[in-house]
């Protein structure tokens, strides 16, 4: 099988070593519309997704963490959301969120490049990404409130979560805009997610 991608922002970070090892053939293209150079593909993954749709057979797998399906008209019928952040788009359990009817198929596809799919409810943020920027939010709180800075609520997270990363890392791994998207999706069910102001100041 032939995976064609467009890689997340940060860039490729082994995936083609990951496909290889798998024995499958994978191409790295610019953009999405480059798929289409590659009609007999079994897969596409758009990670570095910019809002546009491609019309084409090959279903296709992009990365979009922040906006459900109900707010993507748009969106054709054989794709599947997942997020591709630093972090996330190393690990070996991808979640997504496919379209009626097309969740086994990636599924399937993943498999064989050694990926778990975790078809998770077309929600905004997913899960572990929605937890995640949730937890940066409340972090932005603390800074804004006095309690501790930066680093030091990185450590007591660290240290008391076990967690690999505190929210300012995070937060920086991850960037602003992304981060600050998927608050502002949550926020349209309950206005309890919208960013804080002080928000930018995590990411340094």
């Amino acid at each position: 099988m032939t995976i064609v991608f467009t890689a997340p922002r940060k860039g490729p970070e082994g995936f083609e070593e990951r496909c290889i090892n798998a024995g499958l053939q994978c191409i790295c293209v610019n953009h999405a519309s480059d798929f289409l150079l590659y009609p007999n593909a079994g897969l596409y993954i758009d990670a570095g997704f910019d809002g546009t749709f491609i019309s084409s057979a090959v279903p296709v797998l992009f990365h979009c963490p922040a906006l459900p399906f109900s707010r993507m008209p748009l969106a054709p019928a054989n794709t599947a959301r997942f997020c591709a952040w630093p972090g996330f788009w190393e690990r070996e359990t991808w979640e997504i969120a496919a379209q009626p009817t097309f969740g086994s198929f990636f599924e399937t596809k993943l498999a064989l490049a050694g990926i778990k799919a975790l078809q998770v409810a077309d929600i905004a943020g997913l899960i572990a990404p929605r937890i995640l920027c949730t937890i940066i939010n409340e972090a932005a709180y603390t800074l804004a409130d006095g309690v501790a800075n930066a680093t030091d609520i990185d450590t007591a997270m660290k240290l008391g979560t076990n967690y690999p990363l505190g929210p300012a890392e995070w937060a920086r791994k991850i960037g602003y805009t992304e981060v600050k998207s998927v608050l502002e999706s949550m926020a349209l069910e309950n206005r309890r997610y919208l960013p804080h102001a002080g928000l930018q100041q995590l990411t340094g």
